[in-house]
């Protein structure tokens, strides 16, 4: 599958910055007006971590015009995690990528996050952004799962990517060889929210949080 190069303005834009992989940090709007309980909820929204979850199992190959583009590309894709290499073809460079297992990166925006999910979508990544925005138009869903579950896991490979997933999502993980397998538990506490590209995508989530024992609620584009 060939992308054609978008965004690539934002891509330099993001290396000249160093990359925009940052603790979030936020400030509570003080408002005299306000009662104590709006002012402790406002604490919690704007502590949450801003993340963009992505991943691409699957090889890509975007097709950029430059050695120039090509190699800011290459660079950008390596500072997020994803393998990469290259095929020159004499008027043009594909740069081939796949990252397999879900990475994140942690911001200090919402605006950030929108152009960092905005971009990785671009490139064909699947993409997960966690706590976004309150007023977001994209399908969510939220979940929580206060009571940890311990689940039992023989296959090393999917042990992995469930806990990679587990993590991604915020989710408080614990794991252990026991007798030739993996005992992994796990909770979310607090109600934790994600935006998905489409409700495909939200449905896909929302089943499987449920399955995995979680309290789910979706959000459908209006």
């Amino acid at each position: 599958m060939k992308t054609i190069v978008s965004l690539f303005a934002f891509a330099l834009f993001a290396l000249l910055i160093g990359f925009a992989i940052e603790s979030a940090s936020g400030q509570t709007p003080q408002n005299a007006a306000t009662s104590n309980q709006q002012k402790t909820l406002a604490v919690k929204v704007s502590a949450a971590p801003k993340i963009v979850g992505y991943r691409a199992p699957d090889w890509k190959s975007v097709h950029t015009q430059s050695e120039d583009e090509a190699k800011t590309m290459v660079a950008a894709l390596k500072k997020i995690g994803c393998e990469v290499d290259t095929a020159n073809h004499g008027n043009h460079i594909d740069v081939k990528f796949r990252c397999a297992e879900w990475r994140s990166m942690k911001v200090k925006t919402h605006g950030l996050q929108a152009q960092w999910a905005t971009w990785c979508e671009s490139q064909g990544l699947e993409t997960v952004v966690v706590n976004p925005p309150a007023n977001t138009r994209r399908p969510t869903v939220s979940f929580r799962l206060p009571t940890p579950r311990t689940v039992h896991l023989h296959d090393v490979l999917k042990a992995k990517q469930i806990m990679n997933t587990l993590s991604l999502v915020g989710c408080e993980l614990q794991t252990k060889d026991h007798n030739g397998h993996i005992d992994a538990t796990f909770s979310c506490p607090e109600w934790t929210t994600i935006e998905l590209t489409s409700e495909d995508s939200a449905h896909g989530w929302q089943k499987w949080l449920n399955e995995s024992g979680f309290e789910t609620k979706h959000t459908h584009v209006k």
